[in-house]
């Protein structure tokens, strides 16, 4: 008992005990706190804190400054992550904002989303068209962020034309060996 007790006293414990116990979630909170993330990044923040953990073996001991430094990364990478998404987002924006030919983009626009398969075409309706957020839009469709991520990404080579990554043929199939 006086063994855990220091140890408790230090917070050097197994990563598995922080796991378990109440002092990583308060640590992370705090991280959080400090780098103003909203309550849904905070939760996302000790995920990825506990899959840090858990990736670098239950046995390992790990003291409270590995936590909050391990805490404080993340934040950063979220943070970063966040940014880059909305810098892209305010780009693809200005691209598409009305000037001298509105409506005959607009045209193009629609003409383009229409052909987008069901799956793209209810994303751009509620991301886009209707302005929900990204996780609005993960709620609406019934999938996690990072599909909305994955959609989002494949939407916009969709539109701009750049779909031969996802797939689609540059070249004619050639028949099979036999057959002519």
């Amino acid at each position: 008992m006086a063994e855990i007790t220091s140890q408790i006293r230090r917070k050097v414990w197994a990563a598995e005990a922080w796991l378990v116990g109440p002092e990583l979630a308060r640590l992370t909170y705090v991280v959080a706190a400090h780098y103003r993330l909203n309550a849904q990044d905070a939760e996302d923040l000790l995920q990825e804190t506990r899959i840090a953990l858990w990736q670098d073996g239950l046995e390992l001991r790990v003291c409270r400054t590995w936590v909050i430094r391990t805490a404080a990364h993340k934040a950063i990478d979220l943070l970063r992550r966040t940014i880059s998404r909305s810098d892209h987002e305010k780009a693809f924006a200005r691209a598409a904002a009305p000037g001298e030919n509105a409506l005959e983009l607009e045209y193009l626009l629609h003409s383009r989303v229409a052909g987008l398969p069901a799956r793209l075409r209810a994303l751009y309706e509620l991301h886009y068209a209707q302005g929900l957020t990204e996780r609005e839009t993960a709620v609406e469709l019934g999938v996690c962020r990072q599909t909305v991520r994955w959609l989002d990404s494949r939407c916009r080579r969709s539109l701009t034309g750049a779909e031969t990554l996802s797939g689609s043929r540059t070249h004619p199939r050639k028949p099979p060996p036999g057959e002519t």
